[in-house]
C-alpha cells in the first residue's frame, strides 16, 4: 500500500443483505479494498444489521432503528457531515405530480396511512406485507444527485397489487395498508409508468453514502466529558474505531488494538477522544468498541473500506447538520464493503486527493492486506 497514492473510501454491506455477517478480510478481498473497518452498531435482535440509517451508492437501504448519529461526505468529496440527520424519503409520479412521503425503508410493515419501501437487501427479514396494496418498481438507471441535493433513482412500474414475498433484484416495492390514504394512489399506478424515489438528510446535500456511529467524542476541538467519562465496561479500555475530520479537510479513520495481553490493551473512551484532539479533529465519534483485525478477521454486518483510486468519505460537525471542514470525531459501528466504484465516478482522482471514507453500519474494525 502506497500511502502517498490517491485513494478513496466507499461503503459496503456484509454479504449485501440485511442482516449479514462477513469478516472484514472477506469483504476487503471481495471488493478489492486495501483497508476495511466496521461501520455502525449492530441491532441486538438481528446480528449483522446496522442500527442507524444506511445508504450505499445513492440507494437508501434502511431508515434508522433509533435516533442516532450518522456521518457522510458529499458526492464531490468536498463537504463532510456528522450529526443526527433528518431523514426524508418521497416517491414522486411525474405524470400526475403525485408526491408520496415514504415513512420507512426496510423497517417493518407500514401502519395506518404510512407508505413503506422494501428493497432486495431485506431478503427474508424485510418483505412487503402479503395483504398490503403494493407497487413494484424497476430501476432504469443508477442514483444521481439532483440540483436540490437529494439523491434520486428513476424507476418504471412493473406490477401493482398484493406483492408479499422477497423483492426481486433491481426493484423496490412501495406498500401501504389496503385501507390507508395512499392505497388508491398506489393502485392507480400503471405498468410502464415512471416513478422516482428520492431521499435526503435535509441539511446534508449531495450525499449518496452514509453510516452511523455513537457516541460523539469531540466537538469544536473539545472532549465531550458527558459522553466519554464513565465506569461501565464500554467506557473502560477496549479496542476502538472512530471517525473524525481535521480543520484542513483530512478525514480520520482511527483504530486502536486491544484485548491482547502483552501486546495491546486498548483505550478508554476519554483516551480515545483525547487522541482525536491530538490529531487535530475538531469533531469526531466512535461507532463502538472493537479490535483491530491483523490476523483472524471478525464477522460484521458492513464496513467502510479504503481502496485505490475512486470514491468518497464521512464526517462533519456532530449535531451541526451542516458541512464542516474538520468534522466531529465519533466512532462508527461495524459494516461491510460495497461495489467496486460508484456509478458515474471516475476510476482515478488527480494526485493530492484526500482519503475520505464512506461509512455503512456496524461496530468498526480494520482489516489490512499487504
Amino acid at each position: 500500500m502506497t500511502l502517498s497514492a490517491p485513494s478513496t473510501v466507499d461503503l459496503a454491506m456484509a454479504l449485501d443483505v440485511l442482516p449479514g455477517l462477513e469478516t472484514t478480510s472477506s469483504m476487503a478481498r471481495r471488493q478489492g479494498a486495501t483497508v476495511a473497518v466496521n461501520g455502525d452498531y449492530a441491532d441486538p435482535d438481528h446480528a449483522g444489521r446496522p442500527i442507524n440509517a444506511f445508504a450505499k451508492d445513492g440507494r437508501l437501504l434502511q431508515t434508522p432503528f433509533l435516533p442516532g448519529n450518522n456521518h457522510a461526505v458529499d458526492d464531490r468529496e468536498a463537504a463532510v457531515f456528522m450529526g443526527r440527520p433528518n431523514v426524508q424519503v418521497v416517491a414522486e409520479v411525474p405524470r400526475t405530480g403525485l408526491v408520496l412521503p415514504v415513512a420507512q425503508v426496510n423497517r417493518g410493515a407500514p401502519a395506518g396511512d404510512e407508505v413503506a419501501m422494501f428493497t432486495p437487501e431485506g431478503v427474508a427479514l424485510e418483505r412487503p406485507p402479503a395483504a398490503a396494496t403494493s407497487a413494484r418498481l424497476r430501476a432504469t438507471g443508477p442514483a444521481a444527485v439532483r440540483a436540490d441535493g437529494w439523491a434520486e433513482t428513476a424507476y418504471t412500474v412493473e406490477e401493482v397489487g398484493q406483492l408479499g414475498g422477497p423483492v426481486p433484484a433491481g426493484t423496490v416495492v412501495l406498500s401501504t395498508p389496503p385501507a390507508g390514504a395512499a392505497a388508491a394512489d398506489l393502485a392507480a399506478l400503471e405498468p410502464g409508468e415512471e416513478v422516482t424515489v428520492a431521499w435526503s438528510f435535509a441539511a446534508w446535500p449531495g450525499i449518496l453514502d452514509t453510516s452511523g456511529g455513537n457516541p460523539t467524542l469531540v466537538r469544536n476541538g473539545r472532549v465531550l466529558a458527558g459522553n466519554v467519562d464513565g465506569t461501565t465496561p464500554f467506557h473502560r479500555r477496549n479496542p476502538r474505531t472512530g471517525v473524525g475530520a481535521t480543520a484542513d479537510g483530512r478525514l480520520l479513520l482511527v483504530t486502536v488494538d486491544g484485548r491482547q495481553p502483552g501486546h495491546s490493551v486498548g483505550m478508554t473512551l476519554r483516551e480515545f477522544a483525547e487522541l482525536f484532539v491530538g490529531l487535530g479533529a475538531p469533531v469526531g465519534h466512535q461507532p463502538r468498541r472493537r479490535r483491530v483485525d491483523h490476523h483472524g478477521p471478525g464477522r460484521h454486518g458492513g464496513q467502510p473500506r479504503l481502496r485505490p483510486p475512486g470514491t468518497s468519505g464521512p464526517d462533519g460537525r456532530a449535531g451541526a447538520g451542516r458541512p464542516h471542514p474538520g468534522g466531529p470525531a465519533h466512532p462508527p459501528p461495524a459494516g461491510g464493503p460495497g461495489p467496486r466504484g460508484r456509478p458515474g465516478r471516475p476510476a482515478d482522482r488527480p494526485g493530492g486527493h484526500r482519503r475520505r471514507p464512506r461509512l455503512d453500519g456496524r461496530p468498526a474494525r480494520l482489516a489490512a492486506r499487504a
